[in-house]
């Protein structure tokens, strides 16, 4: 019994840092498939990183003629390629987020004096193009100037707010309709996101889709009857460069809060429930139509609570214990 205890100890470790290995490997073989410069998914988040560097060039205080102009025509090219991709009738978010930064930005260094009908006119074509493929013009994007007041709220409210969001884990049979769930993802995508890439997606089962996502959560017991609604959300792994790996779980995690505190907003509560990495969720993914490419960040269940519910006290560490005040003049 000894010697079978100790063997395990011994192995213990080594299956961990195995499964680690593992862990990494399937991960960034996903999200190297995305690698080809020329693959739709490549250009997609080349269009999202450059318009994201161009519209934060038109947001530098001392404006400058000529600003982020290589990455401009850069854009542009990228622009047009997405474009030649696009065959359905709406654009797609990372052509239509290049084409209206990059209509921004003409019109912007059109005012500080850059002769840009001549030296960028395959911005001013791609424009037009757009337009009339579409029928519709480049929304507006770029800087635009905020006072303080825009963006400030009374300390109480949004303390007392913050505050009384709990997870809740019993539910009434009362169904949370597809009006309120399209609000609460609507003010959800506020969430920032790495270069403004916005890579999270929701996914709400309906019907057996249901039961197939309530049978692959973890972390359900004792509550399976009180859960009647799901929602999985995933991050778009091929929108991530070789060097931000798992940075999608990042933003997935701020995406997942940002969920939580709108559907709290809304009189709906939640709890959520971790996805490992290892499990490849395949029942899940065929059930909701999930691509590869998609990192499982989270599913999270939803509802109208019951008249009352049992939660956890569940208290917070000590605030010395996570605020830390480095360098000479912290205490």
């Amino acid at each position: 019994m000894e010697m079978s205890k100790l063997i395990k100890d011994i192995l213990r470790p080594l299956v961990f840092k195995w499964r680690r290995f593992i862990i990494s490997h399937q991960e960034n073989k996903i999200a190297a498939k995305a690698d080809n410069a020329a693959s739709v998914p490549a250009l997609k988040r080349k269009a999202l990183l450059l318009s994201h560097s161009l519209e934060r060039e038109m947001s530098i205080p001392n404006e400058r003629r000529g600003a982020g102009s290589h990455r401009a025509k850069e854009l542009a090219q990228v622009a047009e390629a997405l474009l030649s991709e696009e065959n359905s009738g709406v654009p797609q978010f990372e052509l239509s987020e290049s084409v209206s930064v990059l209509a921004s930005w003409y019109y912007w260094q059109k005012e500080l004096g850059l002769n840009v009908e001549e030296d960028y006119q395959e911005i001013g074509m791609l424009t037009d193009e757009y337009s009339k493929r579409f029928g519709m013009n480049p929304a507006k994007s770029g800087a635009i100037l905020l006072g303080v007041d825009s963006y400030t709220l009374p300390f109480d409210e949004i303390e007392k707010f913050i505050s009384s969001r709990r997870s809740i884990r019993q539910f009434s049979s009362r169904p949370v309709s597809v009006d309120t769930i399209r609000r609460a993802v609507e003010l959800a995508q506020r969430a920032p996101s790495a270069c403004n890439r916005q890579t999270c997606r929701v996914y709400i089962p309906i019907g057996a889709a249901e039961t197939v996502v309530s049978n692959s959560v973890r972390g359900k017991r004792g509550f399976e009857n009180h859960i009647h609604q799901w929602a999985v959300v995933t991050c778009d792994r091929a929108l991530y460069l070789n060097s931000e790996a798992f940075q999608w779980y990042l933003d997935g995690g701020i995406f997942i809060y940002s969920l939580l505190l709108s559907l709290h907003a809304l009189g709906v509560e939640s709890c959520v429930h971790q996805w490992l990495p290892m499990d490849a969720g395949k029942d899940v993914r065929k059930s909701l139509g999930i691509s590869e490419f998609e990192a499982i960040c989270g599913v999270i269940a939803f509802g109208y609570p019951d008249k009352e519910t049992r939660v956890l006290t569940a208290q917070r560490r000590q605030l010395d214990d996570v605020l830390k005040l480095c360098g000479e003049d912290g205490k």
